[in-house]
This record gives structure tokens, sequence and C-alpha cells, in this order.
């Protein structure tokens, strides 16, 4: 789960300190708790011992993702509107 989380926010690094942002607190809190054993192995695989982690909460950025079906129709209706002709000329429900 914690690798999932992690893929989910595209890491910002500055200087010595990487910012992830995060749409939910539940998706924080689980990075926070692991926080000192992914950073110790950064820390050893790169060599860098001053590598801090800034953990952000956006959660206006949570709409970037669809949960539901209907949210999911929904963002590829967006993406390509002739998805809902071809759902019509289907006679297909979400």
């Amino acid at each position: 789960m914690l690798a999932s989380i992690l893929n989910t926010s595209e890491p910002i690094l500055k200087d010595t300190v990487v910012d992830l942002t995060y749409p939910n607190s539940m998706m924080l809190e689980e990075v926070k708790r692991n926080q000192i054993h992914v950073l110790n192995y950064l820390r050893a695989k790169l060599k860098n011992y001053q590598l801090k982690f800034n953990l952000i909460l956006d959660e206006k950025q949570e709409k970037r993702f669809a949960y539901t079906p209907e949210e999911k129709y929904q963002k590829l209706r967006e993406m390509n509107p002739m998805i809902e002709e071809m759902r019509k000329l289907l006679f297909l429900d979400i």
C-alpha cells in the first residue's frame, strides 16, 4: 500500500528536501508512519544523509483521482467526448 501511495505524488527536490503532496490525510499519515524507514533506505542508497521529506496536504488535488465508476466515466468523457455518443449507440450503462 505504501508503494502505491508514494507513486501518487510527483516528488519535487529542493536541495536536500523532497516535497511530497498528497490529496488526503489518510495517505499523508501512512507516509508519515513509514517516513523513517523510507528515508533511511534512500539516504543509504543515495549516500545523502541530509535528505528530508516535506509532506504537504492538498485536498484540492483529490479531484484528479477517479474512484467510482461514474467518476471514471466522467474523466474518460472529458478526455474524449465521442465516448458518450458510442455509449448511446451501443445502449451501454455506466
